[in-house]
């Protein structure tokens, strides 16, 4: 609650305005069997959807406070704070406080730590979003990155990058994560987004090197995935991760029901090699 305190606080010098305040509630209710262990019923899906309730508070002057709270913390997460987001924002041009990190598509990289992001563009139609993060010690820190729009590369060059339970969901659980003091020093990485109809395809390879004194190996891996959105109501996706590292393949079929307006069902199964790994059904809920 202190965080929210102080965005709104940093929000009240503009006294004579009647800010747009919104809350919303993201609801990822998710049972989940693994190979080799019990059922579980947990408040976050395998690839690092979390629920959480949030509020916005937006001026007339377009600038927006953010702050959203997880209804369950992930195991391991090397943050124990129960916000997963509260920053303040001029959007498109700059972001000030916790957040997501520009990194790809968000699909292998993706760590919600403290930091400062500016938005700029570079070229005609090509973007830069660089970011410097501070998580505290044995957590993130240094510059992250993504220069382009549909075809891109990034980097993030500091301390352990890798360590969020939403990242590398591709190929781990979100509690599988190391945890502090683990991680990589420099991770690069390019990707392409495109549109073919009704079907999205995307591509992403990153690599992540210097591992720290828990992660000793190097890591390579790409992903593809696609998805084919037969309309408003129904989609299916399949995907395609490969650790060059390690030689191992992992492989999963999804999709989206829509039962109502705000309501979705999301199952998941996901192989490596030829072995069942997890199968989850998940609840989305938006309100």
């Amino acid at each position: 609650m202190r965080y929210l305190l102080l965005l709104l606080g940093l929000l009240g010098v503009a006294q004579a305005q009647m800010p747009d305040v919104r809350f919303r509630l993201d609801l990822n209710l998710s049972a989940e069997g693994i190979q080799g262990g019990p059922g579980s019923l947990q408040l976050y899906d395998p690839m690092g959807h979390t629920s959480n309730a949030s509020i916005a508070v937006i001026l007339e002057t377009g600038i927006r406070a953010y702050a959203s709270q997880r209804l369950e913390q992930i195991s391991h997460d090397p943050s124990h704070d129960p916000l997963e987001e509260y920053y303040v924002e001029d959007p498109g041009i700059w972001k000030l406080g916790k957040q997501y990190l520009p990194f790809g598509t968000g699909a292998i990289l993706r760590e919600n730590v403290i930091g400062a992001r500016g938005d700029f563009s570079v070229l005609e139609n090509v973007n830069l979003a660089i970011a410097y993060c501070d998580g505290g010690a044995g957590d993130q820190e240094g510059f992250i990155g993504r220069l382009g729009n549909r075809w891109g590369i990034s980097a993030a060059i500091g301390r352990h990058f890798g360590i969020s339970p939403t990242s590398l969901d591709v190929i781990r659980l979100p509690d599988q994560t190391p945890g502090s003091g683990a991680g990589w020093k420099q991770v690069v990485g390019a990707d392409n987004y495109q549109k073919f109809g009704k079907l999205t395809a995307v591509g992403e390879v990153a690599i992540f090197t210097g591992g720290e004194e828990r992660v000793i190996k190097d890591l390579s891996l790409f992903d593809v995935s696609a998805t084919y959105a037969a309309d408003k109501n129904h989609s299916a996706i399949a995907g395609w991760s490969r650790d060059l590292s390690t030689n191992r393949d992992y492989y999963r079929l999804s999709g989206s029901v829509n039962v109502m307006k705000q309501v979705a069902i999301v199952p998941l199964i996901r192989v490596q090699d030829s072995r069942f790994l997890d199968f989850s059904l998940t609840i989305h809920v938006r309100v």
